[in-house]
């Protein structure tokens, strides 16, 4: 039987003249579930349990006003003779308090018991949470509307229709010349960022792309991720899967000659999760041009931004199921007599299931055999359509809340969330994804690797909370530019680049009042975003005359080119470190000291050694042992630049707290002080706490330098940050 939750949704009406909530919830059809008697939000998430079946809600402040619907039974053959609908009432926590005797929902209204219940009513604490999570369904459920009508404008921007391909739950093509891959959601998969894509050998979880500087094709995975850099100048075979093997035939171009080439077209669930949250998170962030001001606005709410990535989250999950459909994503772990609740363990979080004693040995044979599927349906209003599961955000981060699920054989609907009590395991920790600063709960061990989303962690750093608040002198007229490069295409991933940047730029608006309009943020940034930074920042320098503050704070790799002997900041999109693709300190020096700026103040959490950021290893294996020299590069104009190590040292990350290690400790003075540091005061508190904790983590020296332009007064150590 296909099933599917009716969620029908009742306003507050004229029965109940005390009635003054603006929230609605939802009735499940009971008889879709033969085990369990739920009151759900607009969500489909459980508000209430009940024992029996109840229909066509209205809510009122305090009660729930409905319909039972009792059937007359032949005693003898046990067919239905008759069935009767009676209206009563009963309160948010499932008490019966007008008895369902009633032919017409008004006489309700009328009965003693309401009207003296109704004089003595007060909102609990369950009440109130009761309150609270329903009305967050509903604010969540309009962001949904708002990712569904934004993936539905961007299907119409498609040139051309484009093309389906991957069993037709993928659409490649074309938005302002550019190609990329949407899924049934029109959600992003891959970026529309590429000059050419070929769609006929999509299929098979891998995405040929071209750029027009490269004539040659590379091979993507659904995580973005490049898999084979300029590997083949044609592709003209199918893909083939031998012995569990997939196999490409295309022409290389060393030889220009035919080859199979094998490849591996998984990739897990978790780095899906991080790559298409991550992904479209960043669309989310766009003015449409279907929207004014004031609603762009009011869309990037802080509390909508984190509802619109629980349902990133969940559509990247049924997309994921859709490509993969051979993952098994759900696992059942052992049952708790206790609370008489199973736990349901993925690769991002778990949540636990009640299950009657009587059944569960049954339950989890057939959910093993495969007889117990995810349960997808339709909101029966909006028409959405509604994921069967759902994440929410927490403290700790995002993490998995609802799972719905049918049993095919015993025609059972069960829901798991995270309300349910399991004694049985721990299931709280928390993995952090890194690329847009979301969490996921996860069963694992503390930490994990993954190939698209980097290391996972279990809590936040201490200076991620408790950022102070303050208002600094002058804010209004002080700009900043944040890069943070972490996900590198083709070099080692930097560890917690993007957390640094994030992290400072909530220190820069929050601690230093710096108005958000003025802190320009470019994670993952390419070579002509670095560029463009610059300019737009020398464009605002110009406009108000040089009467600005500077703050430019990097953070990623650093490396010397072995060409020019000069220091450079790497892009993500860099190959190799060649002058021309990169950019060099002297640049940035010359570009910030031409600005004619009152101030600057140059952060720099890279290292140029040629060692990669990351854990110390050789960037590039062109500087392996070379041990190159680079020349000093000095500022111009009112310039002081920190830097996060001297000569020949690694920058190091600072694993448990999730930061550069240089980044954590110019991050700790200022949450110590509320921001009202001199320059002095934060470099010598940064220079020896990163010695000692170099020293002590790592068995290594990491000794950060300052370079002060030789315009800056000699009191810039009494300067305030």
């Amino acid at each position: 039987m296909k099933h599917f939750v009716l969620y029908i949704i009742f306003l507050l009406t004229a029965f109940c003249s005390k009635a003054s909530a603006h929230w609605s919830i939802a009735g499940s059809d009971g008889r879709l579930w033969k085990n369990g008697r739920f009151i759900t939000d607009i969500e489909g998430n459980i508000l209430l349990a009940c024992d029996d079946v109840y229909y066509n809600f209205y809510y009122t402040n305090w009660a729930l006003v409905g319909m039972k619907r009792v059937r007359e039974t032949d005693v003898v053959s046990g067919r239905t003779i008759a069935v009767h609908d009676t209206y009563g009432a009963i309160d948010l926590l499932g008490n019966v308090i007008v008895d369902f005797k009633y032919k017409n929902p008004k006489r309700v209204y009328a009965d003693k018991a309401w009207k003296n219940r109704c004089k003595d009513a007060q909102l609990g604490t369950k009440y109130a949470d009761m309150i609270r999570r329903a009305e967050s369904a509903m604010e969540k459920h309009a962001v949904r509307a708002m990712v569904y009508k934004i993936g539905t404008a961007r299907a119409a921007s498609v040139e051309n229709g484009g093309c389906k391909i991957e069993d037709k739950h993928l659409l490649a093509g074309k938005i302002n010349g550019k190609y990329g891959v949407l899924d049934d959601f029109y959600n992003v998969v891959i970026d529309f960022a590429y000059d050419d894509m070929y769609y006929g050998k999509i299929d098979n979880h891998f995405v040929p792309v071209k750029q027009q500087r490269n004539a040659n094709w590379n091979l993507l995975d659904y995580c973005g991720t490049t898999v084979w850099q300029n590997f083949a100048t044609k592709i003209i075979g199918y893909y083939y899967n031998v012995d569990g093997h997939h196999w490409i035939r295309h022409v290389s171009p060393k030889d220009n000659k035919n080859h199979y080439s094998s490849y591996d077209p998984h990739v897990k669930v978790v780095d899906f999760i991080k790559h298409y949250v991550s992904l479209n998170m960043k669309y989310w962030m766009r003015k449409n041009e279907t929207e004014t001001s004031a609603d762009y606005a009011a869309r990037l709410s802080e509390q909508n931004n984190a509802y619109a990535q629980e349902v990133y989250a969940e559509l990247a999950v049924d997309t994921y199921r859709k490509l993969y459909p051979e993952e098994k994503l759900f696992i059942i772990g052992d049952y708790d007599l206790d609370d008489k609740s199973f736990l349901v363990k993925t690769d991002f979080g778990s949540v636990a299931m009640n299950v009657p004693e009587s059944e569960f040995i049954k339950f989890k044979t057939r959910w093993n055999d495969g007889s117990v599927v995810l349960a997808d349906g339709k909101n029966m209003k909006t028409m959405q359509n509604l994921t069967p599961l759902s994440f929410h955000h927490t403290e700790a981060g995002l993490t998995l809340h609802r799972l719905d699920v049918i049993d095919n054989v015993a025609v059972n609907s069960y829901i798991a969330n995270s309300y349910i009590p399991y004694r049985g395991a721990d299931y709280t920790d928390v993995a952090a994804l890194p690329d847009v600063d979301i969490a996921l709960v996860g069963d694992g061990e503390g930490k994990d690797k993954g190939k698209g989303g980097g290391e996972i962690y279990t809590a936040p750093s201490d200076v991620d909370t408790n950022i102070p608040h303050g208002s600094i002198a002058r804010a209004a007229k002080t700009f900043v530019v944040i890069v943070d490069n972490e996900n590198y295409r083709q070099l080692a991933k930097v560890p917690f680049a993007l957390n640094d940047g994030r992290i400072f730029t909530e220190y820069c608006t929050r601690t230093f009042g710096i108005p958000a309009d003025n802190v320009m943020r470019y994670d993952n940034a390419t070579y002509g975003m670095m560029l463009e930074a610059l300019t737009r920042l020398g464009n605002i320098a110009k406009a108000y005359g040089g009467d600005i503050d500077v703050i430019f704070y990097y953070s990623g790799h650093g490396a010397p080119s072995e060409a020019d002997r000069k220091a450079y900041l790497v892009p993500v999109d860099a190959y190799t470190v060649q002058p021309q693709g990169c950019c060099s300190l002297e640049h940035l020096y010359a570009q910030l000291g031409s600005m004619g700026a009152r101030k600057v103040l140059c952060l720099i959490d890279a290292c140029f050694s040629g060692n990669a950021k990351s854990d110390g290893n050789e960037l590039l294996s062109s500087v392996r042992g070379l041990g190159i020299e680079t020349q000093d590069d000095v500022p111009s104009g009112n310039t002081v630049v920190m830097t996060a190590s001297h000569g020949e040292q690694t920058a190091m990350p600072f694993r448990e707290k999730r930061h550069g290690m240089f980044t954590y400790f110019m991050l700790k003075k200022l949450q110590l002080t509320g921001g009202r540091v001199t320059l002095g005061e934060l470099f010598d508190y940064v220079e020896a706490e990163v010695r000692k904790a170099s020293a002590v983590k790592a068995n290594r020296m990491q000794t950060p330098t300052v370079t002060v332009s030789g315009d800056m007064p000699d009191g810039w150590r009494d300067t305030a940050f």
